[in-house]
């Protein structure tokens, strides 16, 4: 008859790590999609529950999901969403190198896997002893990881209002004020304003024949965040205006109302500077080219107004995120 005990050992040691491997199924399920290069998923969970004790770690399953991109040279970042039963979060997490923010997701699953610790209780006070200073606080656990992740939460909309200023399209400089609505998702940008300038009034060279001039401008842009820090993106920006005015004349023998509508492109920067999670500052400068040029005139008068052939415009305002 053949000896059992090396058989029986084998079976052994397949159990235990059938019940380690369940263990850590049960404790942490996560998902990693990452670059190649990058360091894998058994690596990241590895990671992960080397800082955590089994016996300290919460009841129930921690669902994670995990995306990597590289987005400069030396810029990596991971965005990050958590579940556990009805409770959820999200957040991205920055590093220099795809190992830092591998390292860094490790350290926040482990931080969200182990439970509170247990106030410790207070000590009996002896008569006539003097009591003993208080005891600091632990560290942070997360602050290793506080430097990577972006405390802005993602939204999809943004609803501004700005004071705005042109400097060509009407006979003079112009302040006006606009409304924006744009869809953002991740680093870009699909915004579009609306843009109500005040009236100005234009005379004739030779007489005070003139007209009055009142315009709206419609527009669209793309953007792209090509700079974006904890609380600041730059953006560069393209789109164009509809330009819809009216020129009701005055001061002539005979007066017309006259109007007109014409397209203009521009391409400039959008900086935002974020107050809090769900308010931001926003500036906007561009350059302007109109695609045709009307000529405004008061009739038996003269030459009244034609927009430049290159002009300037910029916004300065707050909008709020939302969704």
């Amino acid at each position: 008859m053949r000896p059992l005990l090396p058989s029986s050992l084998v079976a052994v040691a397949v159990a235990l790590l059938a019940t380690r491997d369940a263990s850590a199924d049960d404790t942490l399920r996560l998902t990693w999609k990452a670059p190649a290069g990058c360091p894998s998923i058994d690596d990241v969970r590895a990671a992960t529950l080397r800082e955590v004790d089994a016996r300290a770690a919460n009841s129930g399953v921690l669902e994670a999901d995990a995306y990597v991109e590289q987005r400069e040279a030396t810029s990596w970042a991971v965005r990050l969403r958590t579940r556990r039963g009805m409770a959820t979060g999200e957040r991205e997490i920055e590093a220099e190198t795809c190992d830092g923010v591998a390292q860094a997701t490790a350290v926040v699953l482990a931080l969200a896997l182990v439970p509170p610790s247990e106030p410790e209780p207070e000590p009996e006070r002896v008569p006539g002893a003097a009591a003993a200073p208080p005891t600091p606080p632990p560290a942070d656990r997360d602050a290793g990881a506080s430097a990577f992740a972006r405390t802005d939460e993602a939204h999809a909309l943004a609803l501004g209002a700005s004071l705005a200023a042109v400097s060509s399209t009407l006979p003079a400089a112009a302040l006006g004020g606009s409304v924006t609505l744009a869809w953002t998702p991740d680093r870009a940008r699909i915004e579009l304003d609306v843009r109500r300038w005040a009236s100005q009034s234009e005379t004739v060279s030779t007489s005070a024949a003139g007209a009055r001039f009142s315009m709206t401008s419609l527009g669209g842009r793309g953007c792209w965040a090509a700079l974006r820090t904890h609380t600041f993106d730059l953006s560069p920006c393209a789109g164009a205006d509809v330009h819809l005015v009216s020129a009701p004349g005055h001061g002539a023998d005979a007066n017309y109302a006259a109007s007109g509508a014409w397209t203009a492109i521009g391409a400039g920067a959008l900086g935002r500077l974020h107050i809090t999670s769900w308010l931001a500052l926003r500036a906007r400068a561009e350059v302007v080219v109109p695609l045709s040029r009307p000529t405004f005139v008061v009739e038996n008068e003269g030459f009244v107004h034609r927009p430049s052939i290159l002009g300037a415009a910029a916004s300065l305002g707050i909008e709020a995120l939302f969704l």
